[in-house]
């Protein structure tokens, strides 16, 4: 079932600038949380496996890209920083995957090569990492998942339109994993007249916001590929 959409709210302490950023992103989640399928058919794809495996990785994609953009809004509601950032960097892989779909599909409508691309999609569809299934299922094709940096780094220098993408990626993981400036610098802050260390849900609540905030944006270039992974979807199905 498709839920009503908790939306990201505006702290006080926001420019209009970065408002009307808030604004912006809310409406581009809410029209990617509607563009989301409750049900692919078969029946609507006997023509095209391809477009039927475009799809169906699509619209996983989509869902899991509004879960951790609904999952981020909860955490800063809730003055978490951490599990949002964990959420908006897990956002960034996400829509990376997204990316890389769009321009794999574009591709391959372009050059006419289905059998990779059917091969390439099946390695992603059904990616892991658990040892256990990867010796059930053997790895011919290889579905062992390919390191998410590595997509990450390779999407961003073939869209030059998320440059920047990897620099916050490395910016919020320094956050996510437990260095200084996931604890010690996020939580605390020394007062050096009396060497106090005073503590509280997050320090610098504007800089965090600012960040977390860069991240989401990235639900912009979701909304704007929409219309071209239905196009391309549609294209498939002439092919077959």
């Amino acid at each position: 079932m498709i839920r009503p959409r908790p939306l990201l709210a505006k702290p006080e302490f926001l420019s209009s600038e970065e408002a009307s950023v808030v604004d912006r992103i809310n409406k581009g989640l809410l029209r990617v949380a509607a563009a989301r399928s409750e049900k692919v058919k078969g029946a609507d794809y006997l023509a095209s496996k391809l477009a039927w495996k475009v799809k169906t990785y699509q619209n996983g994609l989509l869902y899991r890209t509004v879960s951790l953009f609904d999952g981020c809004v909860a955490a800063m509601g809730a003055s978490s920083p951490v599990v949002a950032m964990l959420a908006s960097r897990a956002l960034l892989e996400t829509v990376a995957l997204l990316g890389e779909l769009l321009l794999k599909t574009r591709k391959a409508l372009q050059q006419r090569d289905f059998e990779a691309f059917g091969a390439w999609l099946f390695q992603r569809i059904f990616a892991t990492r658990d040892e256990a299934m990867l010796a059930q299922y053997g790895e011919i094709p290889s579905t062992r998942a390919v390191n998410i940096v590595t997509i990450l780094s390779g999407f961003e220098s073939k869209y030059p339109d998320v440059s920047g993408l990897r620099e916050i990626y490395d910016q919020l993981s320094e956050f996510c994993h437990p260095n200084s400036m996931g604890h010690h610098f996020l939580f605390g802050n020394l007062d050096t007249q009396n060497h106090t260390m005073s503590y509280d849900d997050v320090q610098d609540k504007e800089s965090t916001f600012a960040l977390i905030l860069t991240a989401l944006c990235v639900i912009e270039f979701v909304e704007d590929w929409l219309l071209e992974f239905d196009q391309h979807v549609s294209a498939l199905k002439e092919v077959g």
